[in-house]
């Protein structure tokens, strides 16, 4: 037989479990919602919220290019060389090799470029592509050529003519 203390025991913990269970059975009162005025609300929201002032986000400015000269820009790695340099360069009109005419253009020229002993100099030049026919009519089939590479941007190399 149990003791009165075991008793009293089994006693609390029924009634504490009965009480618990009657909290828990998710019975909730009956709330009756009004359609129009919750549309009502939702709409003073959405207007409160758009009236509201909304500071502008702040977007960071694209940094600025490590070559400017002339409208032409780009960037270039540091560890490629130390240092580039722009210049015009004039045009070259041979009596001899018309092949060779060349309008004035726009020459960088890497100084410190990392590849030393380079077959080819470390330059890009930059040609106006009509001066360039204006003094060069036998360029015009390689320039169309360049033309449609860019266009396409095929996946590899097989087939781009060098320009």
């Amino acid at each position: 037989m149990l003791s009165k203390r075991s008793k009293l025991l089994l006693i609390i913990s029924l009634v504490f479990t009965i009480s618990m269970a009657c909290a828990l059975t998710g019975e909730t009162t009956d709330t009756v919602i009004d359609p129009e005025a919750a549309v009502a609300t939702a709409v003073a929201a959405t207007l409160a919220a758009s009236e509201s002032e909304v500071p502008p986000r702040e977007t960071e400015a694209p940094p600025e290019p490590d070559i400017i000269f002339q409208g032409i820009s780009f960037d270039y790695d540091d560890s490629l060389a130390a240092f580039v340099n722009a210049e015009i360069i004039p045009a070259y009109l041979d009596d001899i090799n018309k092949l060779l005419w060349t309008p004035e253009h726009i020459q960088f020229t890497f100084t410190g470029y990392a590849l030393t002993g380079s077959f080819l100099p470390s330059r890009i030049k930059v040609y106006p592509v009509e001066d360039y026919l204006a003094v060069n009519p036998f360029i015009e089939n390689r320039l169309n050529a360049l033309e449609t590479v860019i266009d396409t941007q095929p996946p590899d190399e097989e087939g781009v003519e060098v320009v």
